[in-house]
C-alpha cells in the first residue's frame, strides 16, 4: 500500500520563493554619439537586443530589471519608439531610467559627452587626458550603476549585458557565491580552451568590503577611461585582489559563474521586421566588454 503522502512537504515545495525573487538586474545601452537629425532608423536603440533583455523578464518574473540608457544622446524619436516597444511588450517587472539620474554621471562630462573635447578645443581650452572611447564609457558606467543601486538601497544588484541569452538567476552557483563571497563575475571559455572572467555579467551586495572593493574599481576605472582605454583590465586587476583577500586561488575562479555572452565582437543583427520598417539600422556592434 502506497504511503501517505506528506502533503506538508507538498505545500512548501509548491510556495517556496525561487532563487531569483526580488533580485534587481540592469542593463546599460549608451549610443556613441548624440542621436543625428535625419538618420535612416527611427530608433538608435537596437531593439533586438532589449527584445533579450525582455525575454529574461519573463523568464525571471520574480524578479526586476531595468535598462539604462543616456537620455542626452537619444532625441525624442528615439526615445519615443524605446518606450512603445516597452509599452506595446507590457512587461511588468521591466522599466526605463536614465544614467542622468546618476550624479557621478551627470557631473562628468569629461567622460560622458561624446562631443567634450570639440567643446573645449572650440573655446580655447586644452581637454585634460587623451580622451574616451565608448567601450571605456561604457565600462566606467556598469560600475557607477552598480554603486548607485546600492545606495539606494539594494541588497544585491546585478549588472548585466544586453546580449546574454540567459542570465540564469535561479543557479546555486550564483547564490553560492553572492552568499560565501558577497559578489560574483560572468566567465566565459574561448576558443583556446581558458576560461576567463569577463565584465558582461557582475553581481555586487551591500557587504562593506564588496562596497570598498567597488569604489576602488570605479576610481581606477575612470583614470584608465579618460586615457583612451576600456575598463577591462582595471577589471581583471580588481579581482586578482579581491580573490587575494578572501585568500582564493586565481586558479580555481570561485569568484566566477559561466555567462551566456556571445563571443567578443560579435556583431547583434537587428531582426528584418526592425529594418523592414526604418526602426533599426541593421546592425549594432557590441562593444568589446572584456577583452582578450
Amino acid at each position: 500500500m502506497p504511503s501517505k503522502p506528506d502533503f506538508d512537504k507538498v505545500a512548501r515545495n509548491m510556495t517556496a520563493r525561487p532563487r531569483h525573487q526580488g533580485l534587481d538586474v540592469h542593463y546599460l545601452w549608451i549610443n556613441a554619439h548624440p542621436d543625428a537629425p535625419g538618420r535612416a532608423a527611427l530608433c538608435s536603440v537596437p531593439l533586438s537586443a532589449v527584445d533579450m533583455a525582455l525575454e529574461n523578464a519573463a523568464r525571471y518574473k520574480g524578479a526586476r530589471f531595468t535598462l539604462w540608457t543616456d537620455t542626452a544622446l537619444l532625441d525624442d524619436t528615439s526615445g519615443f519608439m524605446l518606450q512603445s516597444h516597452l509599452y506595446i511588450a507590457n512587461a511588468p517587472n521591466f522599466r526605463l531610467r536614465s544614467l542622468q539620474e546618476i550624479a557621478e554621471y551627470r557631473g562628468d562630462p569629461e567622460v560622458f559627452d561624446p562631443n567634450h573635447r570639440a567643446k573645449m578645443m572650440a573655446q580655447g581650452q586644452k581637454p585634460a587626458g587623451r580622451g574616451t572611447t565608448i567601450w571605456g564609457r561604457v565600462d566606467y558606467a556598469r560600475l557607477l550603476i552598480l554603486s548607485h543601486v546600492l545606495s539606494e538601497g539594494a541588497g544585491c544588484a546585478i549588472y548585466s549585458d544586453l546580449d546574454n541569452a540567459d542570465l540564469r538567476l535561479d543557479a546555486p552557483r550564483l547564490h553560492n557565491r553572492l552568499k560565501n563571497h558577497g559578489l560574483a563575475f560572468g566567465m566565459v571559455k574561448k576558443d583556446d580552451g581558458r576560461v576567463i572572467y569577463e565584465n558582461g555579467f557582475m553581481a555586487v551586495t551591500e557587504q562593506r568590503r564588496v562596497c570598498n572593493f567597488l569604489q576602488e574599481m570605479i576610481d581606477d576605472t575612470r583614470v584608465a577611461v579618460s586615457n583612451m582605454d576600456n575598463g577591462y583590465a582595471v577589471y581583471r586587476r580588481a579581482i586578482g585582489h579581491y580573490e587575494e583577500l578572501c585568500g582564493l586561488a586565481p586558479s580555481q575562479k570561485m569568484l566566477g559563474v559561466m555567462s551566456q555572452c556571445p563571443p567578443m565582437g560579435t556583431p547583434l543583427r537587428d531582426k528584418s521586421l526592425y529594418i523592414e520598417n526604418g526602426i533599426n539600422s541593421g546592425q549594432h556592434m557590441m562593444p568589446d566588454f572584456f577583452g582578450s
